[in-house]
């Protein structure tokens, strides 16, 4: 469907159009001529009509959308000041409250306020997503926000906006953990959908001769485009919420959000295929083999693009010194400074071997292992969700700039929801008194520049045997 703008440029096209034909034509149109007028004149009317509809739509969407992004009433909510200003120092932590472990999720200068974090996310858990008017309440007292994240036609449906003073903390979870995240260019949308300018080519510089012009050049740039994908995670959990267990129990849940958010995101951008597993995002070892190879792992890797074949076979025991080295070779200059090797530790417990092979080594050396992770001059960065078994055609190790060669387009606009009829794989929610929380994030990931089988790009990649 086309939108307001797209709209109202045609109704232009179309008006400039039929006055071109009315003053070409004198005082006799040509049959043809007519024919034309009279059809522009019909799709002048329906675009009148199309934007009329529009119009009221869009009136009517914005309308709701303030209506239900409306803070719920504040019955008797009384906020002190220095409440909004600092609300974890002027919030009291009632005697009853137990922790079982240090915070692992949420974090402060102090463990006693990493606490108090923790105690105000069980507090919202229970207003919000449990429904309770009492802690409701409390919330309402002590400046922590209830709002509806309008995802659906109402609250109960869509779920409730995690406050920033909480979301920040899983966000940080989610970027400790995940990897990806981390070592690609993360860029914030704004809106679910995101054009990002991305420059392609330069400009050159020409001599210039006595008297004789400069010769002009143009730098080229295209779209990177980023369209936020709905990502959930269900979490199982005790249907009441005592002072004894809120501040363990909210820690625990928002980690294994944050943690199953990050193992996601991780997937996508080095695994994905394109398909629904993955949200329609092709990861980077997917992306190599559909520039490079066309597609098909089974063809011959092209001798100008960015990968590499070992091996007379597929297991691991067969990648050798001279296909890492071929691989840096290939790697652009301008990709060098922020590169690095990408593997499972499996992969990388092969190439401790070649580097014990090497010789060279001490007794000392060997009980400490290799000062940092690197390994022929750049960082060695372990990926859990990269291949651990060796298998044919598998791109199983990359060396390059993650940061050049895709984009990570983050929605940051995590929310909360609540089911006690859910099933969580094959237990009932109901039968065991227990309810599912529902979280929900949006990314996307665009893995733009991987170069072609001309053109090496900031990332090269390492494919097994065929055999």
């Amino acid at each position: 469907m086309k939108t307001l703008e797209e709209m109202k440029a045609r109704k232009k096209e179309v008006s400039d159009r039929m006055t071109a034909i009315a003053s070409d034509s004198g005082e006799m149109l040509t049959e043809q001529a007519e024919q034309e007028f009279d059809a522009l004149g019909i799709e002048s009317d329906q675009l009148d009509k199309q934007m009329a509809m529009t119009e009221k739509a869009l009136k009517v969407q914005a309308e709701a959308e303030v209506a239900q992004n409306r803070p719920i009433p504040r019955l008797d909510r009384v906020i002190k000041p220095e409440q909004i200003e600092n609300p974890i120092s002027n919030t009291k932590l009632p005697a009853s409250v137990r922790k079982w472990s240090r915070m692992k999720c949420f974090k402060d200068d102090t463990e006693s306020r990493a606490e108090m974090k923790a105690y105000r996310f069980g507090q919202f858990l229970r207003g919000a997503v449990l429904g309770s008017e009492k802690a409701k309440q409390w919330c309402f007292s002590n400046g922590v926000e209830i709002r509806g994240a309008m995802l659906e036609d109402n609250n109960a449906k869509g779920g409730y906006l995690v406050p920033g003073e909480f979301d920040s903390d899983i966000i940080r979870l989610v970027e400790e953990r995940g990897i990806f995240r981390n070592q690609t260019r993360v860029v914030p949308m704004t809106q679910d959908t995101k054009s990002q300018p991305r420059r392609t080519g330069g400009t050159t510089a020409y001599f210039v001769g006595e008297a004789s012009a400069l010769t002009a050049s143009d730098m080229t740039i295209d779209l990177v485009t980023l369209v936020a994908k709905k990502m959930g995670v269900i979490v199982p959990m005790s249907n009441e919420l005592g002072d004894d267990a809120i501040v363990s129990v909210a820690d625990m849940l928002a980690q294994d959000i944050a943690y199953a958010f990050a193992d996601k995101e991780d997937e996508c951008g080095f695994n994905g295929t394109g398909g629904s597993t993955y949200g329609g995002i092709v990861g980077v070892r997917q992306q190599l083999i559909e520039k490079l190879m066309g597609g098909d792992a089974t063809s011959a890797v092209p001798a100008a693009g960015g990968i590499v074949r070992y091996g007379t076979g597929h297991s691991y025991a067969n990648i050798a010194i001279a296909h890492l080295t071929s691989m840096i070779g290939k790697l652009p200059t301008y990709a060098e400074a922020g590169a690095k090797w990408y593997m499972s530790k499996v992969v990388w417990s092969y190439l401790l071997d070649l580097m014990a092979d090497a010789g060279g080594n001490t007794i000392q050396t060997l009980a400490d292992g290799p000062a940092g992770r690197q390994f022929l001059g750049y960082p060695v960065v372990t990926v859990p969700v990269m291949p651990k078994s060796s298998a044919a055609n598998q791109v199983c190790l990359l060396l390059g700039d993650l940061s050049q060669a895709s984009t990570f387009g983050d929605r940051r606009k995590t929310s909360l929801a609540m089911s006690d009829s859910a099933y969580v794989g094959s237990s009932s929610m109901f039968e065991t008194d227990q309810i599912a929380i529902r979280g929900i994030e949006r990314f996307d990931i665009n893995v733009h520049d991987v170069g072609s089988t001309t053109v090496t790009g900031p990332v090269v990649g390492l494919i097994s045997h065929t055999g």
